[in-house]
Formats: C-alpha cells, sequence, structure tokens
C-alpha cells in the first residue's frame, strides 16, 4: 500500500475533527423531532410534534485510542500532512482503534404524527466512515510521522489481524414508529427504519500477518512475511494504486452510476416509567381525563436499539 492512500484518508479527517458531539445533545431530547430517530427510531411515536421538516445539518467526529487531539493545531495545519505529528499526541499503544473521521450529511427530510401513538419519516443523508481496528502504531506512524521515522531509524514493522476500511455511501429511510403498550404508568413504543443504501466509494485492507523491516537511510520497506487482503471500487488499476484517489474520481461516483447497491435497517424500543400519569389529564367542553400529551409524563425511561444493519456490495 502505498504511502499516499493512507495519508489521503487522514486528511479527510482534518477539516471535521473540530465538531465531534454526534448530535447527542440535541437526539435525546424530548423536543428532538426527527434527530432522535436516528438513534432509535421508536423515538418518533408519541412526539411533541405534529409535523417536521428537515432542510439541512453536518455532523463528524473522530473518536481514537491511540492518542489526543490538538484543535488549535488542526485548524493550523489544514491538509498539509507535514504537520500531522503536530495534530496528534501519540501515546504509546502498540495497536488502537480508530475513526477518523465519522461525517454525514443530512438532506432535506419530513416526520409526520399520525396521531398520539403513530409516526412516520422520510429521511435522506449521505455518511462517510474511515476506520482503524486493531491497527499497529508502528506501521501508522511510519506511513504519517515524519519525526517518528527520522528519530527511530532502522525499525521492524509487525502486525497481525487488523484492517482499514475507509466507506462512503448514501442512504434513503421510511421510519415508523408506534405506541405498543400504554397502560398509562408503562408505556412502550417500537419503532422501525428501512434505508435503501448507495455505494459512493470503498476501501479495505485486511492483514493476517506482516513482518517488514524499515531502512531510514533510503526511506525504503523491506516486506519478509505478508498475508494482505486489498479491495475497492474506486482504485481499481496499478496507475491508481500509486497515484491514489483525485476529486474527480469520488465525484463521478457521487454524481454519476453508484458503485453498490444494499438494504438497511435500524430497529428500537423505549420504554417510559409513569407513575403520576393523571396528573397529565384535565377536563374539557364536557370532555374527562383528556390526556395533554405535550407535557413529558415520565420520571425515568429506557431506550435500546440496534441500528446500521444491512450491507452494500460493490460492483
Amino acid at each position: 500500500m502505498r504511502k499516499s492512500l493512507l495519508v489521503l484518508s487522514i486528511l479527510l479527517s482534518i477539516p471535521f475533527i473540530t465538531t465531534a458531539q454526534r448530535y447527542f445533545g440535541v437526539a435525546t431530547g424530548n423536543w428532538s423531532g426527527t434527530a432522535s430517530m436516528y438513534l432509535n427510531p421508536a423515538n418518533i411515536a408519541d412526539s411533541r410534534y405534529k409535523f417536521v421538516i428537515d432542510v439541512f445539518s453536518v455532523n463528524a467526529g473522530v473518536d481514537n485510542n491511540l492518542g489526543s487531539v490538538n484543535f488549535s493545531n488542526a485548524i493550523k495545519s489544514g491538509s498539509d500532512s507535514n504537520n500531522l505529528t503536530k495534530v496528534f499526541n501519540f501515546g504509546n499503544k502498540s495497536n488502537f482503534n480508530m475513526l477518523a473521521p465519522y461525517a454525514e450529511i443530512r438532506l432535506p427530510g419530513i416526520m409526520v404524527s399520525i396521531n398520539s401513538k403513530n409516526s412516520l419519516a422520510l429521511s435522506a443523508r449521505v455518511r462517510g466512515m474511515d476506520q482503524f481496528n486493531n491497527f499497529s502504531s508502528n506501521i501508522f506512524r511510519s506511513i504519517v510521522d515524519e519525526s517518528y521515522k527520522n528519530a527511530t531509524g532502522d525499525y521492524a514493522i509487525t502486525g497481525q489481524h487488523f484492517n482499514w476500511t475507509l466507506n462512503t455511501w448514501s442512504e434513503i429511510g421510511l421510519t415508523y414508529g408506534a405506541v405498543l403498550f400504554d397502560n398509562g404508568k408503562h408505556q412502550i413504543k417500537g419503532g422501525l427504519s428501512l434505508k435503501y443504501l448507495s455505494g459512493i466509494a470503498y476501501i479495505s485492507l485486511v492483514s493476517k500477518n506482516l513482518d517488514a523491516h524499515y531502512y531510514s537511510a533510503n526511506d525504503s520497506l523491506n516486506v519478509k512475511t505478508t498475508d494482505l487482503a486489498f479491495a475497492s471500487n474506486v482504485i481499481t488499476n496499478e496507475d491508481k494504486l500509486s497515484k491514489g484517489i483525485n476529486s474527480s474520481d469520488l465525484l463521478n461516483n457521487f454524481f454519476g452510476s453508484k458503485c453498490g447497491h444494499g438494504i438497511g435497517a435500524d430497529i428500537g424500543f423505549v420504554y417510559e416509567y409513569r407513575p403520576d400519569y393523571e396528573r397529565y389529564r384535565y377536563d374539557m367542553d364536557g370532555e374527562k381525563n383528556i390526556t395533554d400529551y405535550s407535557k413529558n409524563m415520565y420520571k425515568f425511561r429506557l431506550s435500546v436499539a440496534v441500528t446500521d444493519i444491512g450491507a452494500i456490495n460493490y460492483n
């Protein structure tokens, strides 16, 4: 794998690492509308809104256990690969996991509350994930950290059972949420999202074994024993392998015919404990025990969901 490929994936993370919250402050609120259904599709049932229109939003983040991110240096460094070592304060882990970045663009969508117990939503978004799993910090720093190579000199590079995956795709989803059980004191909601997935770009590097040695004198790598598997829909020949991905490749995949298709789903349930539910009922115009659905009646609630079930098959 040439240096340009891995460096490209790191550079993609630089513009995004200043925002790393993932909507948690918004998505868990009682007036979150459609924002909460991405964490749990059951959340749109018994919604405080009758009608919601989403226009546009962007969210991104970086997760890792290799080291910390210096945000001020990240902004100053921009996309300069020579300054990557100033962005990351590396730890001393031999293997690490990293999601750098996770990025998401939510496109226009809509949610409608059919009644107090049933809701429907239509959503669309573009997502991207650059993930390192059980990756050797020795390999990673040998590619992106010039100071590490200069200070270390000649050294061995070994790694087993690690992988790197870069995936970008778009999805259109239909979500249905309903109140499944409600006796006043206890309420259970359920929700299901079905999604059509369109693959845009995919790169995968899987290793079962790597035994190599780096020589600083001529900046070369001598591979002794290796068991690597590489797959991609955008790097399809030796020229692209050596030169990396250019912007026209990604734009063609994004606006042209999609390179992969698949089906996905989210499923979830929410339980609410409402010991004082009778306080939220009133009488008006001769009608008694009308429930005020604009109020939050629970003392506590529990949420469980499984999201991103499914796969994309690339051509």
